[in-house]
């Protein structure tokens, strides 16, 4: 797409996120009370979103993601993140969005909440509508409960860092609690497909069974709130809840023989690990022995010391 010579210029960065243990809160109708409860942690690799926007006769929008270019009826969360801007901007704009995810879609990376939350940043910017970065958060908060993507994910990629959510809803709502985190352990994770979130949480039984759950385990986590701890019981979480594939109860197997404590991504298919960097090789050699690793991705982050914010 062609710009003119002084384009509106937005540009933003979200992290991504990993969820350890949850529990689901979508019975208020406001979307803005709705979302989880529980502990994750944000990675630094996460997404960057620019926006280049010029008034125009006629509104017409190009999106691209990861250097190709995608229909907007492909991308519920991006459209509907555009069409409140459009909507409070109340002028006709030629825009160009390119997004850029260092970590792969539909993995339990929390790809969508930093689509959403970087995209509002960088609209809000780039338009200037005016909102505050709380309040352009929680736009994109909205959009993800609308789109079925996601729950608590943009109010922990919001803060950043080792979290746990004490109350659902999106920021300004919701309540986190930030946990200390040494800074020379990283984040590895092993991919092995995607999983579609709306499939898995989709009968009030498989709910209820997933609260009672994350009670018991956060009652022990309260206690002591540490990267170990938050590993063991992430663990049990996933243990309990019976969601694990047969690739990724090997995959478990193969950290347990290497006395790393790791457990499923919530939700995707794969497994994670925070360990202090002098394991790293070790832990990727224990990995690679797999004979079935064809198609899996390896991602290497450290924890984000910042969350979603303006470039």
């Amino acid at each position: 797409m062609e710009m003119g010579l002084s384009p509106l210029v937005g540009c933003a960065y979200s992290p991504s996120h990993i969820t350890g243990f949850f529990s689901i809160h979508d019975e208020p109708r406001n979307p803005l009370l709705r979302g989880s409860t529980g502990a994750g942690v944000s990675l630094e690799k996460g997404v960057v979103t620019s926006v280049y926007a010029q008034p125009s006769e006629k509104t017409h929008i190009e999106y691209v993601f990861n250097n190709q270019m995608f229909p907007l009826g492909e991308a519920c969360i991006v459209k509907t993140v555009l069409d409140h801007y459009l909507g409070v901007a109340g002028e006709k704009y030629k825009i160009l969005v390119e997004q850029q995810a260092a970590v792969p879609i539909g993995h339990g990376f929390g790809v969508s909440g930093g689509v959403a939350l970087s995209l509002s940043l960088a609209l809000n910017q780039a338009l200037e509508t005016g909102y505050t970065r709380e309040e352009a958060a929680q736009i994109a908060h909205i959009a993800e409960i609308k789109c079925l993507t996601g729950l608590g994910t943009v109010l922990a990629e919001y803060y950043g860092g080792f979290e746990l959510r004490t109350r659902p809803g999106a920021p300004g709502y919701g309540e986190v609690e930030q946990l200390s985190f040494p800074l020379d352990h990283v984040v590895v994770c092993v991919t092995t497909g995607p999983i579609k979130t709306k499939n898995i949480l989709n009968t009030p039984t498989t709910k209820r069974r997933v609260n009672n759950i994350y009670a018991n385990v956060v009652e022990e986590f309260v206690e002591d709130k540490s990267l170990g701890s938050f590993l063991k019981l992430s663990r049990r979480f996933a243990d309990a809840t019976g969601f694990e594939t047969v690739e990724v109860q090997r995959l478990l197997k193969v950290f347990d023989r290497i006395d790393m404590p790791a457990s499923m991504l919530m939700f995707g298919g794969g497994v994670f690990t925070i360990a202090h960097r002098k394991r790293l090789v070790e832990i990727l050699k224990a990995v690679k022995t797999l004979e079935t690793m064809r198609g899996w991705e390896i991602v290497v982050s450290r924890i984000a010391g910042r969350g979603a914010c303006n470039l």
